[in-house]
Order: structure tokens, then C-alpha cells, then sequence
């Protein structure tokens, strides 16, 4: 499955199934290569990974078609942009406790590359030239921003 595909299962309502990962072993990709799954999800609110890592773990579960979903520590656009760099095709952001934590997640996930006042003004609902509005919109629907409230 790819990450749009994921998407567009979770937009339907369809059901999909996936697994947490909390090791870096090399084992664990063999281990859940064939079990029917559609996703992983990589913990790194509770487990130290480090950026190397992440992204080997990323990269190795996107390879088998398990696009890799990525718990961040905490509502951080900053560590967001970290795990999406690294590879992961979403990010699931916990402690949400305000609108303006969710549009500041939404611009690092969903209108990423785009930063500092042109992402302020897009965030505001500015228009943009069609070109860069089909570019974003591009990434935006590969990239999944799952919030826990």
C-alpha cells in the first residue's frame, strides 16, 4: 500500500491494519513483511531513536509497502519536519490541546516546503499562483497528519 492509497482508505472509512514498532531490529521488517498489513507505526514519544535510525526503519518499512506512520514526542513542527525528512509518511502528534497546535502541524506536514510568511499567509487562507498550489497539493495528499486529542 502507499501512502496515498492509505489516505484514501482512511477518507472512505475503509478498515486498515496496521502495527506499532518500538525496536530498530533488522529482524522485525521479515517479521512483518507477510502478516497483511497496511501501515506501521513508529513510536518515538516513548522510545529513543535517533535520526539515523528512523530513517533506516522508515525507509525499510516504505521498501515492503508498509508506509511508516510516526508518533513525535510532542505537537512539534519542528520534530514533524524531522521524521517526514527521515521518511515517514505521516506524523501522529500527541498532547493536542488547541486549534492553533493543529494549523501549526497542518503547515509542516501538509504545506511543507513552504515556511516563514508565505506559509503564515497560506495558513491565513491566502490564495497562491495555481502552479505552487498543484505542487503542494501534490504532497499534501502523500502525507497523512493523524492528531490525538
Amino acid at each position: 500500500m502507499t501512502s496515498a492509497q492509505l489516505r484514501q482508505s482512511l477518507i472512505a472509512g475503509k478498515t486498515v491494519f496496521g502495527t506499532l514498532i518500538v525496536s530498530p531490529s533488522p529482524r522485525w521488517p521479515d517479521v512483518v513483511r507477510d502478516c497483511g498489513l497496511d501501515f506501521v507505526f513508529i513510536d518515538t514519544e516513548h522510545i529513543a531513536l535517533d535520526r539515523a535510525q528512523l530513517s533506516w526503519m522508515c525507509q525499510t518499512y516504505a521498501a515492503l509497502g508498509l508506509p511508516p506512520l510516526v508518533r513525535i514526542p510532542a505537537p512539534d513542527p519542528y520534530a514533524a519536519t524531522l521524521v517526514l525528512d527521515a521518511g515517514a509518511v505521516g506524523i501522529i502528534a500527541p498532547y493536542i490541546e488547541s486549534a492553533e497546535q493543529v494549523q501549526s502541524l497542518r503547515g509542516a506536514v501538509k504545506l511543507r516546503p513552504i515556511k516563514g510568511q508565505k506559509l503564515q499567509q497560506m495558513l491565513g487562507g491566502a490564495k497562491v499562483e495555481p502552479e505552487l498550489e498543484t505542487y503542494i497539493g501534490k504532497g499534501a495528499n502523500e502525507r497523512l497528519l493523524i492528531v490525538n486529542i
